[in-house]
């Protein structure tokens, strides 16, 4: 098994964010609301799926990212929505994958290792979204 890479305990990390860290209150309100709705897993992947291939989503930082047909798969997979804080909020993270990127922060920078190929390098993105009354943090 390989060894931890710095990036393991971004999620561990990511407990320590606040609010501030994203903008105003009035600013993360804005960029939480989601913009579209998923009922259910069918529609969440039928979105995601328009959204993939609409091309390349931007980050605040202007970093560029695709959705693949495999990434939009891992996003609806069964193992990733029991993970998640509850179902239907997942679907509509997933429906909202775009602008959750647009908005998303990385608060904690990795340096590359000179002796590895640094080419997979995961890069750690946070967001918020509106669920209900509340704004969660998504990875």
């Amino acid at each position: 098994m390989a060894g931890k890479e710095p990036w393991d305990s971004s999620n561990k990390k990511a407990k320590e964010l606040k609010i501030s860290d994203f903008g105003t209150p009035e600013e993360v309100r804005e960029m939480a609301k989601p913009i579209r709705t998923a009922k259910d897993r069918g529609d969440a992947a039928k979105i995601l799926k328009e959204i993939a291939q609409k091309g390349e989503l931007t980050s605040k930082s202007g970093i560029g990212a695709s959705l693949s047909g495999k990434s939009v798969d891992k996003i609806m997979s069964g193992q990733a929505i029991r993970q998640s804080f509850i179902q239907n909020a997942h679907w509509q993270a997933a429906a909202n994958v775009d602008k959750l990127f647009s908005n998303a922060i990385e608060p904690w920078e990795f340096e590359l290792d000179p002796d590895k190929n640094n080419e997979n390098l995961k890069n750690r993105r946070f967001c918020m979204l509106l669920w209900s009354t509340k704004a969660l943090y998504c990875p």
